[in-house]
């Protein structure tokens, strides 16, 4: 299973140099992969912009399924690179730009950070999630060998990225108004979904856009009939993010 792209093309055109089936492989046993493209601005004073778009899919499985664990470790090693070696590009060419990873990550943040580990069932933010997630048998534990994540100071999810300014790929989707804010249907509290975002030579602000209330999520994370509702209203098992991404010069 891949994911799309989708984009106004009004506003938006598809460069050559990557294209909509352009796949980032996780690895040759895994059955999803994410998909990325090379966007630019039709308006007319930005010609010298460049969007790079990775629609993420990652392996879905619980915490305490080390297999899904490293493989998803595995894809945001591989969707890293890619971005890395598209930000070599721009730099070489002197090319301002703006890379958007997002979609269905299939894991907590702190799972980028510590695996599967004791450090992780330690987190805050995971001890929050209901119903709580089991710990994985010992055979199961998976922790990265070299970080290449972190949570900052308001809890977003920020991913190492050589060549981004400040060098990471930053949460734009956060919600942090402390209310009731999920992802996944049948459960609270349990966010697997996200858009990142960073620039590169230029200014790139986002903000969360908040698409279900705070009641929307409570009925989505009801564990008898979350998943019926998120059915119904939202169409999916997964729940949906969005941020607003703004560019200064």
């Amino acid at each position: 299973m891949t994911t799309q792209i989708l984009y106004d093309a009004t506003k938006f055109k598809e460069l050559p140099s990557h294209t909509l089936g352009d796949m980032v492989e996780i690895d040759k046993h895994a059955p999803k992969s994410s998909t990325c493209a090379m966007l630019a601005p039709t308006a007319t004073d930005q010609t010298d912009v460049q969007i790079f778009v990775v629609a993420v899919h990652l392996e879905s499985g619980d915490p305490s399924n080390g297999k899904a664990v490293r493989r998803r470790a595995v894809a945001m090693g591989n969707i890293r690179t890619r971005v890395e070696e598209v930000v070599r590009k721009w730099k070489q060419n002197a090319t301002r730009g703006v890379v958007v990873v997002g979609g269905d990550f299939n894991s907590v943040r702190e799972e980028f950070v510590h695996g599967n580990a004791d450090e992780f069932f330690a987190c805050e933010g995971v001890e929050r999630i209901r119903p709580r997630k089991p710990r994985p048998q010992e055979s199961e534990v998976f922790k990265p060998e070299v970080p290449y994540a972190k949570i900052d100071p308001e809890g977003r999810l920020c991913i190492q990225c050589e060549g981004i300014d400040a060098g990471w790929l930053t949460e734009g989707s956060f919600v942090s108004d402390g209310e009731s804010f999920t992802t996944m249907s049948k459960h609270l509290n349990y966010v697997l979904d996200y858009l990142l975002v960073g620039g590169v030579g230029m200014s790139v602000e986002s903000k969360a856009v908040r698409i279900l209330s705070p009641q929307q999520c409570e009925s989505a994370g009801d564990e008898m009939m979350g998943l019926k509702w998120s059915a119904k209203e939202v169409g999916s098992d997964h729940l949906p993010v969005a941020s607003d991404v703004k560019i200064a010069r």
